[in-house]
């Protein structure tokens, strides 16, 4: 179609029938299926001679004559059937000279390079044969509900806004993670334009969309796959303020801890949770300080269980409740030397 309208005209004869028939075909040129619902339309006219002053349109077939359509992708070593035509399914000719057609979409092929073969197949035993010419051969573009024409952007870290360009009214939308195989979709009504919720970080996500035709019962073709990635999580401040109070060590075994969350709207905007401690014990020698770390990851806070033991020297780690107060308690064998100033990462 880029190239306008190409016409190719042939015949071919098939001059002494068999009853166990006889095969005539034609293949094109290379056609490179660039858009969709590109329609092969084969213009053709067949003739039946009983003698060299005779001859009729041939619309009385036998049982096993058929006309087809085949298509090629692999240039020609295989082919398969896109359209046929058997007795009784064949188009009548008014006339001698009148011509009927034989067509088949090729939107299954977009974006291929095909051949295409028609093939005819007769057990005519007329005294002088038959004959099929064919007129031309056009390829030109069906007609077909219009596809929504979809981008998306306002991408973040959990969310992505899918709007679109169409005639309908109310559309399906489909997304998936770029390497899923079963997609989730969702219907939307008298609107151009969705927001994805609840995905993933640094994640390949594909989304299409179709349109919902008026009678309610059938759809337009999807749309081609847009893929895009979801953003990194924002960063959020660290948590502040650390201090400790040795007051109950020599008594109890118990240091108390007390921190600053970030601002709490900047934190449950951005979808983290308060938050995670690390532990570090000491080292071998009784009398070396612990150093505690405090840090905000995303992660939902679970209940801190009261009774835990945890063996020196691997780092102890735990989710915590919301609540900015802390109370550890200690192995009674260390010193009761205070903690020095608390450190933040």
């Amino acid at each position: 179609p880029s190239r306008g309208t190409q016409v190719m005209q042939f015949s071919s004869k098939i001059t002494q029938g068999k009853a166990s028939g006889s095969t005539a075909w034609l293949i094109t040129p290379v056609i490179e299926v660039n858009e969709r619902h590109l329609i092969a339309n084969f213009s053709y006219s067949m003739i039946e001679s009983a003698n060299r002053f005779t001859s009729n349109p041939f619309n009385d077939w036998a049982d096993d004559d058929c006309l087809e359509l085949l298509v090629s992708t692999d240039g020609g070593q295989t082919w398969e059937s896109l359209t046929k035509y058997e007795k009784g399914t064949n188009p009548r000719q008014e006339e001698l000279t009148s011509y009927v057609n034989i067509e088949a979409d090729l939107n299954e092929y977009r974006g291929s390079e095909v051949y295409l073969k028609l093939q005819w197949l007769t057990h005519t035993t007329a005294s002088f044969g038959a004959q099929i010419f064919i007129d031309r051969l056009t390829i030109k573009q069906g007609s077909f509900p219009e596809i929504p024409e979809v981008k998306v952007g306002d991408i973040t870290d959990a969310t992505a806004l899918v709007s679109w360009k169409s005639s309908q009214t109310d559309y399906e939308l489909a997304w998936k993670e770029a390497d899923a195989n079963e997609e989730t979709t969702v219907k939307v009504y008298g609107q151009s334009s969705y927001t994805l919720e609840g995905l993933q970080p640094l994640t390949r996500y594909t989304v299409r969309v179709r349109g919902i035709l008026a009678d309610g019962e059938n759809n337009s073709e999807w749309s081609d796959m847009v893929e895009f990635t979801t953003l990194d999580r924002p960063a959020v401040d660290a948590p502040s303020g650390l201090t400790s109070d040795t007051g109950k060590f020599i008594s109890d075994g118990i240091v108390s801890l007390a921190w600053e969350w970030p601002i709490a709207s900047q934190v449950q905007q951005n979808g983290y949770m308060p938050g995670q401690l690390s532990l570090r014990p000491p080292s071998p020698v009784s009398n070396s300080p612990h150093a505690i770390y405090g840090k905000c990851v995303h992660s939902a806070p679970t209940t801190v269980r009261p009774n835990f033991r945890h063996r020196h020297p691997s780092p102890l780690q735990m989710n915590l409740p919301a609540s900015s107060q802390l109370r550890l308690k200690v192995p009674a064998t260390l010193t009761s030397t205070p903690l020095p100033e608390s450190r933040l990462m």
